[in-house]
């Protein structure tokens, strides 16, 4: 199987050209620094809401669970916790079972696509955003991912 990159004609835009072994060429357009920042926006979104309800709900548990002896300290690491496997999950499981969409790319019509064209698959999707780390850090370095 032949995969190339070429510019398209007119334009920034980028496809991805595939050849099949039956020598079909399937031809599918990149999604661009824009319509990609823009889904990362949209689901930084839900995930503030998702964080936004934990917490709220953190909080009313440990309010009503007021005469059980609760430690600060096992709250503050049970909302870390489920905030971190939110952060880490979010995207692994939504691009993994939804067919490489997270809310924010199903809004704006793309999709995180294997470099064969298939969808992306669980194992890798996990993968990718295990990486995602370096997309996190300050400075030049997060620029990586760019």
């Amino acid at each position: 199987m032949q995969t190339l990159r070429d510019p398209s004609p007119g334009g920034f835009g980028r496809r991805l050209t595939i050849e099949t072994p039956e020598h079909v060429v399937l031809r599918l357009e990149l999604a661009g620094i824009g319509s990609r920042a823009a889904a990362q926006l949209l689901d930084g979104v839900v995930l503030i809401v998702a964080y936004l309800a934990i917490v709220l709900l953190g909080g009313f548990s440990l309010h009503a669970a007021g005469g059980a002896r609760v430690s600060p300290a096992w709250a503050w690491a049970a909302l870390i916790i489920m905030a971190s496997l939110l952060q880490w999950g979010y995207f692994a499981l939504f691009e993994g079972l939804a067919r490489g969409r997270t809310p924010g790319k199903r809004v704006l019509g793309i999709r995180t696509v294997m470099d064969s064209g298939y969808p992306i698959t669980l194992g890798a999707a996990v993968t990718r955003n295990l990486v995602r780390i370096v997309d996190l850090q300050p400075g030049v370095t997060g620029l990586v991912g760019l």
